[in-house]
């Protein structure tokens, strides 16, 4: 009998623990792309092959947050980086028709890019979008979610451990 309670009090232990040890983080990494990234979830990707350009899109789903980052890399040369990413953010906001919220410049190893934050009322979506083009290639990396399901601290760290090489 001891056995037996012992046994049920040290398994109600273990869950509680194993309930409150921190979530694990995934980190992709991409040689060709320079880049690595941590997603809060486990990432699916998938590469996408163009005329002019070859596209890698990772993402990871949390409870309803969408974690997404598109690496593009080039053939053709891009000298307007500002132009494309512009172009970029435009298409990014028709595409989920909607506009941003506020639109500023986004700093990555000295180049420029753009970021901006949306709400989608209809949809009762809200998010961030950030886009950089450093050499020839591309990022895209942005956070959605429900209003209700918006996670501010994940998504930061998750923009934060956005790493860009040289």
């Amino acid at each position: 009998m001891k056995r037996i309670i012992f046994g049920s009090a040290l398994l109600i232990l273990l869950i509680g623990v194993t309930s409150l040890a921190p979530s694990q983080k995934h980190k992709y990494k991409s040689k060709e792309a320079k880049l690595s990234v941590t997603f809060p979830a486990e990432f699916e990707t998938s590469t996408e092959t163009k005329s002019n350009y070859t596209s890698v899109k990772t993402q990871a789903i949390v409870d309803e947050m969408i974690f997404l980052l598109i690496h593009s890399e080039h053939e053709s040369d891009v000298s307007d980086h500002e132009g494309l990413a512009e172009i970029s953010l435009n298409a990014f906001m028709d595409g989920i028709g909607t506009t941003p919220t506020e639109k500023s410049k986004w700093l990555v190893k000295k180049n420029s890019g753009l970021k901006a934050t949306f709400d989608v009322e209809d949809k009762d979506l809200v998010g961030d979008y950030r886009v950089i083009l450093v050499g020839q290639i591309q990022y895209q990396i942005t956070a959605v979610a429900p209003k209700s399901a918006w996670d501010e601290e994940k998504a930061m760290k998750f923009f934060k451990s956005f790493k860009v090489k040289k």
